[in-house]
């Protein structure tokens, strides 16, 4: 008996260890008890000149893109919109010539009939290395990446969510795991 008991506190330790590194907020107004069309920005924010130079942002866009579409449609209230879609409208509205398309989120999602739309920003990486003794060093790559929705009616924030992960790989690993690690309250009902 006194393994099982070990085994479960460990295991609980983990869990809540998981979530350490992710701060969020959801609006009282965001709702979970109805299925809201939603449209998934495929841009990202790097409003830092020294990580747009560490990272290819078609690359990353892809990665976090392809990756986070799988996450959202596992939560049962958010109609995902298909990519296909979200960029015909970008190339026919232009929006991708004037910068950063989070910018004009409201009105992409309004052209495609989404409710809600949502958007990463990459807010920092650092990169820092470790010895390990005899000259080796172990590489440790920390990344902090936001994530918004916004109503596309009103323009208000119903859920924001920061999370960091650190990868020994690359930038773009320790992104794409920041990036999902932001959504993973959305598929809790109960974290309000």
């Amino acid at each position: 008996m006194r393994k099982f008991v070990i085994v479960l506190f460990i295991t609980s330790c983990a869990s809540s260890a998981h979530r350490k590194d992710l701060n969020y907020a959801i609006s009282p107004s965001f709702k979970t008890d109805e299925i809201q069309t939603f449209a998934l920005i495929p841009d990202i924010d790097i409003p830092k000149e020294e990580i747009k130079r560490k990272v290819d942002k078609k690359r990353l866009i892809e990665e976090i893109y392809s990756k986070a579409s799988i996450e959202l449609m596992k939560i049962p209230y958010l109609d995902v919109v298909d990519r296909k879609d979200i960029d015909k409208i970008l190339e026919e509205q232009e929006f991708t010539a004037s910068g950063f398309v989070g910018d004009y989120a409201p009105e992409l999602g309004e052209l495609l009939g989404a409710k809600i739309v949502g958007y990463f920003t990459v807010l920092d990486i650092e990169t820092e290395g470790y010895p390990v003794g005899q000259g080796m060093v172990i590489q440790s790559i920390k990344a902090t990446v936001s994530f918004k929705i916004i109503d596309v009616g009103t323009g208000r924030i119903l859920y924001q969510s920061v999370a960091e992960s650190t990868s020994q790989e690359s930038e773009y690993e320790a992104l794409v795991e920041s990036a999902i690690k932001c959504l993973l309250p959305l598929r809790d009902k109960n974290n309000r």
